[in-house]
């Protein structure tokens, strides 16, 4: 069971800047990219468009979780259970905060033996409720009103 809300973060039931931004994330409607770094493969599923800027000025600590793995000679998962491990990660992230009213989830990128994940939330202390501090995720966060990667990344598309 995902953990209850910080007192610190908004109310997901009333929180109002996030509608907006759900209709233009929505479910399926991701881009996905394929890049050559260091003549790897790199998969990027990003958001399509970045969401107004009343939504980034409410969301404006980017959280980054990385969780690396074995790889194959291409810098992708070598082993079948490490793909499923990864996948379900990233279903119990969506399970702490279904309703994105907490953390909007902006990218995953997956290569070079390690997954990232590029969530935004209402302030720096929301990655201590995301996932405990274990030795196989690194989680930082930082200021980023802007969505600076995220212009980066759509800005290549």
């Amino acid at each position: 069971m995902p953990p209850a809300f910080p007192e610190a973060l908004p109310n997901p039931e009333t929180n109002p800047l996030v509608e907006p931004f759900k209709q233009l994330s929505g479910k399926g409607e991701w881009l996905l990219l394929q890049s050559l770094t260091e003549e790897k493969p790199c998969f990027v599923c990003v958001i399509q468009e970045l969401p107004p800027a009343n939504v980034r000025a409410a969301f404006p600590e980017k959280i980054t979780v990385v969780a690396a793995y074995e790889a194959d000679a291409n810098g992708l998962p070598i082993y079948a259970g490490d793909l499923e491990a990864l996948n379900a990660l990233e279903e119990d992230i969506r399970a702490w905060d279904p309703q994105e009213q907490v953390f909007l989830n902006a990218a995953r990128i997956t290569g070079l033996g390690k997954r990232r994940w590029i969530l935004y939330a209402s302030n720096a202390d929301a990655k201590k409720a995301l996932i405990p501090e274990n030795d196989f995720l690194a989680i930082s966060a930082e200021h980023d009103p802007e969505w600076s990667e995220i212009s980066a990344i759509l800005a290549g598309v």
